[in-house]
């Protein structure tokens, strides 16, 4: 893609890949390993997850006869939808062979996936015309490496949706978790800042062509009801829970500056 309390809450409290951490009862593990626990349930219905398909939707040019790329596709969320939707070709990486299990094991998917790392994509270069990186930047700490490969795989005129946790949702307390049965854990992540994300990118040679900070909105309030969390709605509400960019690869070659 849980639990999340209110912004002042006390505890935690689950509502679907989101937490707030403050009793000390959500448990850290390594990326691999919390998202190789987390395949099992991981498409389960989630307000993140329903939050930026509604958003990124409107978002999203034609794909029909279009080369993809889903970047930590994970169970193959997205590339899933994009084949669907009269892609040409498609493939996906990830880091969790558990997530990628789960993904093979879709029709439309099998063959179409391979573990690998972002930084190092097994892909040639202007291999992909529509790249999806979802909910994925805030596990890399070299943005500037994650730019630099997705500029090298895109090709000139590319589009690259680059999606996340909202900072401000970070710092107000929220984190990724998952409950597996035995325990509630939290997937390790940071908060790049929007300015960053689009300055790294700007700077690997691509174009902001849209940029939006969704909230949770009525769409949602009904995966809120089903797990019995329908209490936490109004604060989930009230701030940006993800952003989502759209990159246009403009094929111009970079100029480099150096960022703080």
């Amino acid at each position: 893609m849980s639990t999340h309390a209110s912004v002042r809450a006390e505890s935690s409290a689950e509502f679907g890949g989101i937490a707030r951490n403050d009793s000390g009862s959500v448990r850290s593990v390594s990326l691999a390993e919390a998202y190789d626990r987390w395949a099992a349930t991981y498409d389960m219905p989630n307000p993140l997850h329903a939050l930026e398909e509604r958003v990124m939707g409107l978002l999203l040019p034609s794909v029909a006869h279009k080369r993809v790329l889903d970047v930590a596709c994970g169970t193959g969320r997205w590339l899933e939808k994009l084949l669907s939707w009269g892609a040409r070709t498609g493939c996906g990486v990830d880091l969790s062979a558990g997530m990628l299990l789960h993904a093979s094991a879709k029709l439309s998917l099998h063959g179409r996936v391979a573990q690998g790392n972002c930084l190092a994509l097994p892909f040639p270069a202007a291999s992909a015309d529509l790249i999806m990186c979802s909910l994925a930047a805030g596990h890399v700490r070299n943005l500037d490496g994650l730019a630099h490969e997705l500029a090298r795989v895109a090709a000139p005129g590319a589009d690259v949706f680059v999606s996340d946790f909202h900072p401000l949702a970070y710092a107000r307390g929220w984190r990724r978790t998952f409950d597996d049965g035995s325990e509630t854990v939290e997937v390790p992540s940071q908060a790049h800042t929007v300015e960053r994300v689009r300055c790294v990118f700007e700077d690997e040679g691509f174009q902001v062509t849209a940029s939006v900070e969704p909230r949770m909105g009525e769409a949602e309030r009904d995966i809120f009801t089903r797990r019995g969390k329908v209490h936490l709605f109004a604060a989930a509400c009230e701030t940006p829970a993800i952003y989502i960019i759209r990159f246009r690869r403009t094929g111009r070659n970079p100029v480099k500056e150096h960022r703080n």
